[in-house]
């Protein structure tokens, strides 16, 4: 038994602490009573307690490949790396070591994300590609050895073996999580991938996770959808491991779940035409509009109910809730207003006007700024949240801007649109487009995670 934790920046590549970093490690000693170490570069930092049982004298971690581009921590044991060994060798990479660890990271270099195909053994480990700005972590098949990760609001992912050694970072939200305690009572234990903390998430048995910069993103996986039909709005959930979707077909919301494509949750909304959701910090409270009875409804999503429903200017297609559920900006085809909700109240006021069709309302992290897609005038329209105040707009004509979702530090916004299969990277300070990502046929919706997972 080994323990791994780590931190990696996925904003700005911001020094870690090393002292915070060594916290999180010692948290760990009882996994690893025989050794430790620390890799500390730009944006990452890498730890290991080690339980020496394999190569005592070289098999220290982290470990690194031939020219320390590709570093990795390891929990656990690779039983066929003697006979990966001299495949390796043939394909021309050095060993400086006989450990099983350093199979991983020439395995990496070799194989890619299909290296896990080739381990045969009980394993959890996290490697760090330098030269492709890359973070990979797996687990076995069975989910012998843990992993636990978190993504916090700053711009850090955690992980670690246990997931003391998040909280020994200090900077997870402590959360307890309503659908953790209730499967717990139920069950006994919390199954994956919950955490009783709502903001972390354990890696399934059998699964990896891929964090790659915005230049390398690519179509990884599509999930079926079953039985529900039409889907339209998706909202990431807290902890990046759900999403939520309406499916205008079947009246409800669903709850899915990246890793396995899970629908976890139905939540029926009883309308007719329900295109957009918007959910709370939280995960708790979520709000849609029906363009059939021209109301918004709030929605439990805990225990599944519709709560009630506020009358709202006509064809209330965009809708969106603000993190603290206080405000929800709502965008009307028939009448071009988007209107603010007073959610305690339900009283309803204008926001802005002259819209041709307002497909989308998205707040940025910090909750200041209001991006608004409208659909028919081919443009985007920066709003201050504050004061109702429109500070710019982008024209985008011939495109059909749709769907938009911010990525967590701010800086960039990502917008689909209706006219082809390309999601748009909009640089939000400079109010323009700097680059574009290839996607699935006219895609409706959009949302920004931190993990890519298989």
């Amino acid at each position: 038994m080994c323990g791994i934790t780590g931190i990696i920046d996925l904003r700005e590549r911001r020094p870690i602490d090393r002292a915070v970093l060594h916290r999180m490690n010692e948290s760990q000693h009882h996994r690893g009573p025989d050794e430790g170490g620390l890799h500390v570069s730009a944006g990452v930092g890498l730890g290991h307690r080690r339980l020496s049982i394999i190569d005592l004298a070289t098999g220290q971690q982290p470990l690194f490949n031939e020219d320390g581009s590709v570093v990795v921590v390891f929990n656990g044991e690779i039983y066929n790396y003697q006979s990966l060994i001299p495949e390796l060798e043939a394909l021309g990479h050095v060993f400086h070591t006989r450990s099983d660890t350093e199979v991983i990271v020439h395995g990496w270099e070799a194989w890619g994300e299909r290296c896990v195909d080739r381990f045969r053994g009980m394993f959890a480990f996290a490697l760090w590609d330098e030269n492709q700005q890359t973070l990979f972590m797996a687990r076995d098949r069975l989910g012998v050895k843990p992993m636990y990760y978190a993504y916090l609001p700053d711009g850090h992912l955690l992980f670690g073996s246990e997931l003391k050694s998040l909280l020994a970072h200090g900077g997870l939200p402590q959360r307890i999580d309503p659908l953790a305690v209730e499967e717990y009572f139920a069950l006994g234990y919390v199954p994956e991938p919950r955490t009783i903390y709502a903001a972390a998430v354990k890696l399934p048995p059998g699964s990896t996770l891929t964090v790659i910069d915005v230049p390398g993103k690519r179509v990884a996986r599509t999930i079926s959808l079953g039985e529900y039909r039409r889907p339209h709005g998706i909202v990431m959930m807290p902890g990046d491991s759900l999403v939520a979707v309406t499916v205008e077909a079947n009246k409800a919301v669903l709850l899915v779940r990246l890793a396995t494509g899970e629908i976890t949750r139905v939540v029926s909304t009883g309308q007719n035409g329900s295109h957009m959701v918007g959910v709370t910090a939280d995960g708790t409270r979520g709000w849609t509009g029906d363009i059939g009875s021209n109301t918004a409804s709030e929605l439990d999503l805990v225990s599944g109910r519709s709560l009630r429903t506020i009358a709202v200017p006509a064809q209330p297609e965009a809708i969106n809730v603000t993190p603290d559920g206080k405000e929800v900006w709502v965008g009307s085809n028939a009448t071009g207003l988007v209107s603010v909700v007073d959610a305690a109240s339900g009283t309803v006021r204008t926001a802005a006007e002259g819209f041709g069709w307002p497909y989308r309302v998205l707040y940025s992290p910090d909750t200041q700024l209001v991006l608004l897609p409208d659909l028919r005038k081919e443009e985007l329209r920066f709003v201050e949240r504050a004061s109702r105040k429109e500070l710019a707009r982008l024209s985008l004509p011939g495109k059909g801007p749709q769907g938009i979702t911010f990525a967590p530090n701010g800086r960039y916004a990502f917008l689909s649109f209706s006219t082809g299969s390309a999601v748009a990277i909009i640089d939000v300070a400079a109010r323009r487009v700097v680059g574009e990502l290839k996607a699935g046929e006219t895609p409706d919706g959009v949302v920004y995670t931190t993990t890519v997972v298989r």
